[in-house]
């Protein structure tokens, strides 16, 4: 790479005045071609020309002295021997030096920039570890009562996270990143894959790791990884394996996957996609349709097909039975020019079964296979926006958007890497906006199961609507007609409301010879509903704030008219800042609870402190207390339960040889916990109380 003349001139008049008068800037220049990036390989030899010639040579690259490593050729070259010594990986400046005359100093004549590659080829190369060690014990334990004794008494457990980011680049377009994350644990039973394989875990073990490689329009992924973007048939499927994507032109782009049917941690099947078990493999390609407007309608359609056998845990009584998926899925979205209307279109298709390669048992039992089965999936969602900062007055604007939503899924539909819900239609409407300084969402959704109308299967109604609004009621009334700020402007909260209606009732009455239901009694018919409200108030030293929610549970099954409850809470918080360094919060809250068919009432009250004070740049206190006594209104059931805890840290430096220091945390915490219960009725009584001693260090680098 040659540096610009120009450039040298602009660099030796920056220079000029820190340079004596009798040092003439040069014009230095390097003459070595680099690839068509620039790049100079580390063992190659550059050649560097000084006009005028220096009467002594120094050459510093970086803070390095290289002059020693220049040889002078007979056309009044200067050639670097960078056999002797590599030069260095990275950008660096190349600095030439002479002496003034009868002067003992040395003046910068000029300088250029070396970009060199690394040994194997790259541009960029950095590797980033950092590590993160706990330190975790339990100093003591004491226990009365009724409690129960702990397996480890006492304890030190040693845990640690390694992580590694890397990145590469060559001069080609090649790009290489990673990342990847080791645990590891003194303590067995917190082992990684302790779950599974219970003492055959390993205490070190690989959490995830993702590599990605980039060249030109194509990305390929290895580790952990995420495709899909269809709701009904690939959606976010997340497990170890290989993706590819490419962009074959402007508008057509196509994405493929192979990946493991379950989650996977672990050095254990490193791939992910190479056990024959569980696997699942996906297909998309994407058709933007609009050439004059990309972006506008984009089609994708997809494909997948896979198997997928859970493993039980060491501890389950499971049967895992093999899962098979295939189909094909459609998704078109489209954007109006002006960015208001927006939807989302999509199909899909899958087939599914069950196979196993005998009649499994289970408890003496035979299992029946679920026969394949080919089912059908809809999804529809419409938005537009109504108003956009519409002007409703000079002070007073409105935005507002509706969007419609309509699902609807067949009662086997079923597929590995999507999860919509089967035997379930949808339809829901839904209004967001802002009026002035108010914000709202309302929302209407009906949904019904039972789809293909089984005279022996219950069908079921469920409406659900919402409301919530939010507003800080300090922008909304903070100021005068006149635009001056309102005197009682810190006297006003923010204040948010929320409602819900929920109402779930039969549509059908199976008969008894055909199903469990009995009678009317087993039909569902119910409406709940909630109401809730927040006010915050916040000031220079101090904030408050009340919570309150109702709820109704309104049964109206035949002869279980009764069976309703009723729910009131309301809660108050405190928040007193009385220096920078210390923050003290308190809380009181009461949840009454109405038993209408049994005529009792059930009372639940909280309270609590909490205090965070910074003593100096190392030291911190902590400490709270909560209690939370519940009892009802015939003196039948009590309960208490009390937790205090306090806590005292020290943020520590550790010296490393290198001479960095890294950060840390030490920390010595005391709990003690008790609780009693009690039950006339039921002649049931108990009281434990439990206290125990924690300290621990943890540190990153």
């Amino acid at each position: 790479m040659r540096s610009n003349n120009k450039a040298s001139i602009v660099i030796g008049l920056l220079l000029a005045g820190s340079i004596s008068p009798s040092i003439t800037i040069a014009d230095v220049r390097l003459l070595t071609e680099g690839d068509s990036g620039g790049w100079i390989k580390p063992d190659q030899a550059i050649r560097i020309s000084i006009d005028p010639q220096p009467k002594e040579l120094a050459v510093f690259i970086g803070s390095t002295d290289v002059s020693s490593f220049f040889s002078r050729q007979a056309d009044g070259t200067y050639i670097y021997d960078a056999t002797a010594l590599a030069l260095p990986f990275g950008s660096n400046e190349l600095k030439v030096y002479d002496k003034a005359k009868g002067s003992s100093n040395w003046e910068e004549l000029g300088n250029v920039e070396l970009n060199v590659l690394t040994k194997n080829g790259f541009s960029v190369s950095k590797v980033t570890p950092s590590v993160e060690v706990n330190i975790n014990s339990k100093l003591s334990d004491s226990r009365s009562g009724d409690a129960e004794e702990p397996d480890r008494k006492t304890f030190t457990d040693f845990d640690s996270s390694i992580t590694f980011e890397s990145e590469h680049k060559r001069t080609g377009g090649l790009q290489i990143s990673s990342s990847s994350n080791i645990v590891s644990t003194s303590n067995r039973e917190a082992a990684l894959r302790f779950d599974e394989k219970e003492n055959d875990a390993p205490k070190v073990d690989l959490s995830e790791y993702v590599v990605t490689a980039v060249k030109g329009k194509t990305k390929i992924q290895l580790g952990h990884i995420s495709q899909g973007s269809h709701p009904l048939l690939v959606d976010n499927l997340s497990n170890r394996g290989i993706t590819i994507d490419r962009q074959l032109t402007d508008r057509v782009s196509v994405a493929l996957s192979h990946q493991s049917g379950r989650e996977i941690t672990g050095y254990s099947h490193i791939l992910g996609f190479t056990t024959h078990k569980s696997k699942i493999s996906t297909f998309t390609v994407g058709f933007d349709l609009l050439r004059k407007r990309p972006g506008g309608a984009k089609l994708e359609v997809s494909y997948l097909t896979g198997t997928r056998t859970p493993e039980s845990n060491f501890d389950e009584g499971q049967v895992p039975t093999a899962e098979d998926s295939s189909g094909y899925g459609v998704r078109l979205t489209t954007n109006s020019k002006s960015g208001k209307l927006t939807t989302d279109l999509a199909y899909a298709r899958s087939k599914y079964t069950n196979p196993t390669e005998e009649t499994p048992e289970f408890n003496g039992e035979a299992i029946v296979d679920v026969k394949p089965t080919t089912n059908n999936a809809y999804y529809a969602l419409i938005g537009y926006q109504l108003l956009t900062e519409k002007k409703l007055s000079n002070n007073i604007t409105a935005d507002l958007s509706v969007n419609i939503r309509y699902a609807k899924v067949d009662s086997e539909y079923r597929s590995l890497a999507a999860s919509p819900n089967p035997d379930e239609r949808l339809k829901e409407i839904g209004l967001t906006g802002r009026v002035a300084k108010v914000d709202f969402q309302l929302k209407h959704s009906r949904s019904r199961d039972n789809l293909e109308n089984i005279a022996s299967i219950l069908t079921t109604q469920t409406n659900t609507s919402e409301l919530s609004i939010s507003t800080s009621l300090k922008e909304l009334f903070g100021v005068t007609k006149a635009g001056d700020p309102n005197r009682y402007n810190k006297l006003l909260p923010s204040l948010s409301l929320s409602a819900q209606r929920v109402s779930q009732y039969a549509l059908n009455s199976p008969k008894t010879e055909n199903s469990d239901f009995n009678d009317n009694s087993h039909l569902p018919d119910q409406l709940n509903l909630i109401l809730a409200n927040s006010l915050e108030w916040e000031f220079d030293k101090w904030g408050l704030g009340y919570q309150t929610e109702w709820s109704d549970q309104d049964n109206r099954q035949v002869g279980r008219e009764n069976a309703d409850f009723q729910t009131l809470g309301h809660q108050v918080s405190l928040t007193l800042r009385p220096r920078d360094s210390i923050t003290v919060a308190l809380s009181a809250g009461r949840v009454r609870t109405r038993d209408v068919e049994q005529s009792t009432k059930r009372y639940d009250n909280t309270y609590g402190i909490n205090l965070d004070w910074q003593l100096n740049d190392k030291f911190t206190l902590s400490a709270s207390h909560s209690k939370n006594r519940s009892k009802d209104n015939i003196d039948i059931s009590k309960s208490l339960s009390i937790s205090n805890e306090v806590k005292l840290s020290y943020q520590l430096s550790i010296p490393v040889p290198s001479g960095k220091k890294l950060p840390g945390q030490m920390f010595i915490r005391y709990a003690k916990e008790r609780a009693s219960n009690s039950n006339t009725e039921q002649e049931f009584e108990s009281s434990a109380s439990n206290s125990a001693v924690f300290a621990g260090i943890n540190f990153s680098f």
